[in-house]
Parts: C-alpha cells; structure tokens; sequence
C-alpha cells in the first residue's frame, strides 16, 4: 500500500436512483461524479439498482482501485428508536458497493459520516462545507459546480487514503 494507490469513495443515496461517486490517487482527484439511473426503460426499482451496479463495475474496470470505500449512514436512519423507511433503500445501495468490490476482488471499508466529516474538517459538518473543504484539498476550481453528492464520496475516499496512510504508518512502526 503506498500514498499513490487509487481509491474510490462511494455516497450511496437513499433514493435509490443516484449514487456519489470520486476516484483519487495521492493529491489528485480523478473523476467524480452522481450515477442516475432513471431510464425510463426500467421503471422498476431493482432495474435502476443494476444500472447502478453496472456503472460502479465500469469505474472500477477503468480506475483499477486498491479499494473501494462508502459512507454509512445507518446510524442516522433512526429516530425516537423507530427505523426510517429509507433504511432498507440504502442497504440495498451499500450492498451493490460491496458486491462489486467482491466481484472485482478487492477490499471495501465503510465509514461513518461523523468519520468522513472529521477527515475533512468537523464531524457536524455540512454538506456545503464539506464540498468547500474537499475542493480546497484536492484543488478544485468552483466548487458550487460540483454536485454534493460526488463532494460527499470524494470527502469518503480521502478519508479512507488517510485512513489507510495512517495503517501504513502505524505497521511500520
């Protein structure tokens, strides 16, 4: 594992039809984007999950990562002891991450937004502020034009690259 590995971060949505996504190596981000799977050809939910999958198979063939990673956000879909109904939208999100990485043969970690938050910043951040903060890292032009879903994964694959610079770190000690 070195600083210059590739990594992808994922912000999976609780809609089910779009998906964050950035790929980084050392200081440089790569790609970011929002996966959407509207087509109007799949009007079922689990047609629009698949054309998810198949877009997170293609960056992972193209970008060839030493890992992929995705927020968590479980912990926030409850409220008053009483599970959200987007729970088990986003747990069908997370586990198109995981397959793919599966699929593909390589490791996936997942992060608490708290976790992400605190990488780029504070760990009660906005998501404005953490678009603010991810571009000043990564130096990024304008940031009001990046959509804040792919801010948010590109917030997730930096705090996994340090997250594993600091395992790396930590082993060589």
């Amino acid at each position: 594992m070195n600083e210059e590995e590739v990594y992808i971060g994922i912000d999976p949505s609780v809609s089910r039809k779009k998906c964050g996504y950035a790929v980084i190596q050392g200081d440089k981000c790569l790609a970011y984007g929002v996966f959407v799977a509207a087509a109007k050809e799949l009007h079922y939910e689990h047609g629009r999950l698949y054309l998810l999958k198949r877009a997170l198979a293609r960056l992972i063939k193209q970008y060839k990562p030493a890992s992929i990673a995705y927020e968590d956000s479980f912990q926030q879909l409850y409220k008053n002891g009483q599970r959200i109904h987007n729970a088990d939208k986003l747990r069908l999100m997370q586990a198109i991450v995981i397959c793919n990485a599966f699929d593909h043969g390589i490791p996936y970690r997942w992060y608490t937004a708290t976790q992400v938050k605190k990488a780029v910043g504070k760990g009660n951040a906005s998501k404005p502020y953490v678009r603010r903060m991810v571009c000043a890292i990564f130096g990024i032009d304008k940031p009001s034009s990046m959509p804040l879903d792919a801010s948010d994964a590109l917030a997730v694959a930096y705090c996994h690259q340090q997250a594993m610079l600091a395992s790396m770190v930590g082993a060589s000690r």
